[in-house]
């Protein structure tokens, strides 16, 4: 029996072909409601709890609340490209968005940002540095570092403190009811920075809510790990914008540390974001990407996401069937690297 559970993000790959995920290795079925529409969501679920009961087997259902996440407007065309060496702006009004001038789904945002906050957007595909913040300013103005190519609601990281937004936004709350509805045993709160964010939210939740996973994607979480593990249930490593919240060659070393700190807590934990991203457009992972996998089984995670790679990617079932080959081998290696019997090395896959 694998024991590190493989959570799987449904979206347009993979709404349709649930029981093969499942029948891949799938223990986790994940929706975000940043993305698609109500009726997605919906449509989701059932596909989930319909492939569930076919295969007379548990599955969980995980549900992503948006959170205090900053995200771009929409751009004709649905993406853009942004050059380097140019000045864009960011906008207070909302509305769409052009690769000069750029609105966000918070309009605050130009409130909050300061002279020399760096700003980066799709994940740091996208590097800016904030060279005009006049206090009650509409617009702000940025400098491109690196320059890229970034789609319709893109994320916008800037350094977690500047952010006014509260935990549970506008948005959020807006959502619970379509959350309930979905009955899930799993919700994602995003962009955690306290203790005290999960305790709002359990409150919204009410009691007999489903189990709170905090997603640790900010310094100041990471900074307050042990008292989140206090209120949450579970939590998340969310690399992805915590590789652009804090520098990228401390990622790994944060990610033990997290998980080890899980672990002490008695509290289960993911590893997610790019585990095996090659897979979005590729049928085999890297040798990187197996490692990645592999070395979060090592460290003791409960469990890693497919987020792109099973959401929008081209092969859905095939990167499930990979993290669940990786894990399998993982977990059956033996604590001495060097056995005197040796141990099984697969052969050849044709």
């Amino acid at each position: 029996m694998r024991r590190t559970r493989i959570v799987c993000t449904i979206g347009p790959a993979s709404r349709d072909r649930v029981r093969e995920l499942l029948d891949a290795g799938m223990d986790i079925a994940r929706i975000n409601l940043s993305h698609g529409t109500r009726r997605d969501h919906e449509a989701a679920a059932k596909a989930v709890r319909r492939a569930a009961a076919q295969a007379n087997r548990g599955i969980a259902l995980l549900v992503d609340l948006p959170g205090p996440k900053v995200r771009l407007g929409v751009f004709d065309g649905d993406s853009a490209q942004i050059r380097a060496g140019l000045t864009v702006s960011i906008v207070r009004n909302e509305g769409r968005a052009t690769a000069s001038r750029l609105t966000t789904s918070h309009p605050g945002l130009v409130d909050d940002l300061r002279t020399g906050d760096r700003v980066l957007l799709a994940d740091g595909a996208v590097e800016l540095a904030v060279v005009d913040a006049a206090e009650a300013a509409d617009s702000v103005t940025l400098d491109v570092l690196r320059g890229g190519t970034v789609r319709s609601r893109a994320g916008v990281s800037v350094p977690a403190e500047r952010l006014s937004l509260p935990a549970l936004t506008p948005q959020d709350l807006a959502l619970l009811d379509d959350l309930r509805a979905l009955d899930p045993e799993l919700v994602g709160q995003s962009f955690v920075r306290a203790a005290a964010d999960v305790d709002v939210l359990r409150d919204a939740l009410g009691g007999d809510g489903p189990r709170i996973v905090a997603k640790i994607e900010t310094r100041p979480a990471v900074e307050a790990i042990e008292a989140i593990l206090g209120s949450a249930d579970a939590i998340m490593v969310a690399r992805g914008d915590l590789g652009v919240e804090i520098p990228y060659e401390a990622v790994p070393i944060v990610q033990k540390r997290l998980i080890a700190a899980a672990r002490a807590a008695g509290r289960p934990s993911i590893v997610a974001t790019q585990m095996l991203e090659s897979m979005t457009h590729a049928s085999r992972p890297t040798r990187a990407e197996a490692s990645d996998v592999a070395n979060a089984v090592l460290d003791g995670a409960d469990a890693v996401m497919l987020s792109a790679e099973t959401a929008i990617g081209e092969f859905p079932v095939e990167a499930t069937t990979a993290a669940a080959r990786i894990i399998e081998y993982a977990e059956a290696a033996p604590e001495d690297p060097w056995p005197d019997g040796g141990w099984h090395i697969p052969g050849p896959r044709r």
